[in-house]
């Protein structure tokens, strides 16, 4: 017998991971919303949420794997190098195309018959379901989007802190092999992530045109990049729900949090919320909440003290850099929340 019907707000990367673990947990979950067309820029997926995704029957891409993390800053003192290998793990993780993990998940709903439904949904119904196309449709409801006006109905409030107006995000030709890189530059953070298939990921924070000669530049001798396949401007921002849940509704996904693309990686954070959800059931929301809040408080503040460090006018960088390579407790812990968030 199944435990009933749940609503999941928001048919995304978070909205299709929710609908599968709800699914494996006995519900019957309705998917509410049509996907977005993701970007072909890239996702950093760490191994446990490799595992979870895998888990789901979800065929995760290959990517490339992150073995090593190189943090340096241009042409100045402070580098550290962090390896998988010598800090016990058998990789840190693995980049994907945001596309081509969007296909993944999509497929995998398809086969486990998810009920997925394109309407919008027009307002909550706090504690008895919500409301789209007019009609009512009982059940809890998991809201993984940031709809507008949804949290409002809810009493919830939402703050919001930009960190940078513009994000460079692209895919390039290039070759990494297990290698990914976080560079300081005048302009600020430069990261290179390998992507597999001879292509890597690169989000720079930095003003005017981006070409490959000037990333080249700024990477120095450590990686030669080629052609541009895709690019884009995005603003880098922190934005975050002042609660998680209210009677039948738990907030999830980008409606929980919204973070620097550079300083963490949320989907791996939305993942362990998903899935403790998933276990803990809606009878239970104070709990998750709980649980939510002790997992992305101290990744909120990691990002956003990572997106302070990484600007080039602080003073200590160097001295931040030389301290993690020297201390392996640090050096594990920055490795951890450089992938996972936690």
């Amino acid at each position: 017998m199944g435990l009933g019907t749940t609503h999941i707000v928001g048919a995304g990367l978070a909205g299709q991971a929710c609908a599968l673990m709800l699914a494996e947990a006995g519900y019957q979950p309705v998917l509410w919303g049509t996907p977005d067309a993701a970007p072909a820029r890239a996702i950093a997926l760490s191994q446990p949420s490799v595992d979870c995704l895998t888990g789901l029957a979800v065929a995760v891409p290959d990517g490339g794997r992150i073995d090593h993390i190189h943090v340096s800053r241009h042409g100045a003192f402070g580098h550290t190098q962090l390896s998988a290998s010598a800090l016990g793990h058998a990789q840190f993780g693995r980049v994907v195309r945001n596309d081509e993990l969007a296909a993944a998940l999509a497929s995998a709903v398809a086969a486990a018959a998810i009920d997925c439904r394109p309407q919008s949904v027009e307002r909550l119904d706090i504690g008895a379901g919500l409301v789209a196309a007019g009609q009512h449709h009982a059940g809890p409801v998991v809201l993984t989007a940031p709809v507008p006006g949804l949290l409002a109905q809810a009493g919830i409030g939402q703050q919001k802190r930009v960190l940078n107006d513009r994000l460079w995000v692209g895919v390039m030709r290039g070759r990494l092999d297990g290698h990914a890189y976080e560079r300081f530059t005048d302009s600020g953070p430069l990261a290179v992530l390998p992507l597999g298939s001879e292509r890597v990921s690169v989000v720079w924070q930095c003003a005017g045109a981006v070409t490959p000669a000037r990333i080249n530049a700024a990477m120095g001798r450590r990686v030669v990049l080629g052609a541009i396949e895709h690019q884009a401007c995005v603003p880098a921002m922190a934005a975050w729900a002042d609660s998680l849940a209210r009677p039948g509704l738990a907030v999830a996904g980008n409606a929980s949090q919204l973070l620097h693309p550079v300083a963490g990686q949320g989907f791996n954070l939305i993942l362990r919320q998903l899935s403790v959800l998933a276990a803990l059931g809606f009878d239970n929301l104070e709990q998750w909440q709980q649980h939510s809040d002790s997992a992305r408080q101290p990744w909120l503040a990691t990002t956003l003290t990572l997106a302070q460090l990484f600007q080039p006018s602080w003073p200590a960088q160097g001295l931040a850099l030389a301290s993690v390579a020297a201390l392996p407790g640090v050096a594990g812990r920055f490795a951890e929340r450089f992938m996972e968030g936690s």
